[in-house]
């Protein structure tokens, strides 16, 4: 089966006031092996003239120099995103217009719905209705919520490649997945 892993970083919680920060998606095929960091990426700092934050979403990434990696990201533009990443798509073998199933955490009520505020996004992918998140695979009877990733990669013993950028953060979404299918790692 062939997904993409996707993740981004935000401004702050609410898709209504806050904005992307930083989109990275990763292909994987579990039909051919290959290290996660040799899949295809495509990862980009998105950059907006005028951006709100949250306050604690802001001291947070100001903590974990969130903005030195930002600055070394090559940059895009909110509403040319899904053009680029139609293309990186389209340059790895997806059909056009074909259904692209995705993977991530909290994809399905987070992120698509950033995304999906793009003009643009709906049109330029066509994203399949079932979402893959790998927190399922890890929730034990005991949990009183859905374990966090960095949970989840500990009960998987697998090391978080980098918690908060979102090019780690998609790889790690199929770390975990190919752990809990029993694929090699």
């Amino acid at each position: 089966m062939r997904y993409v892993s996707i993740d981004i970083e935000t401004t702050g919680l609410s898709p209504q006031k806050h904005s992307i920060l930083e989109f990275a998606a990763v292909i994987e095929d579990t039909q051919t092996y290959a290290t996660v960091e040799d899949l295809p990426y495509i990862n980009f700092a998105c950059n907006k003239k005028h951006m709100t934050w949250d306050q604690d979403t802001l001291k947070f990434h100001l903590k974990n120099d969130y903005f030195d990696h930002h600055e070394n990201l090559k940059q895009v533009t909110i509403d040319y995103l899904p053009e680029r990443f139609k293309g990186f798509l389209r340059d790895n073998g997806f059909a056009p217009f074909s259904k692209i199933i995705v993977a991530g955490k909290n994809l399905a009520r987070f992120d698509l719905q950033f995304l999906e505020k793009i003009k643009t996004w709906n049109r330029m992918s066509n994203i399949a209705h079932r979402v893959l998140d790998p927190i399922m695979l890890y929730m034990r009877p005991d949990d009183e919520e859905p374990p966090n990733m960095a949970t989840c990669m500990t009960r998987a013993e697998l090391e978080l490649e980098s918690a908060h950028y979102a090019l780690g953060d998609a790889r790690d979404v199929i770390r975990l997945i190919r752990h809990g299918m029993g694929l090699e790692l």
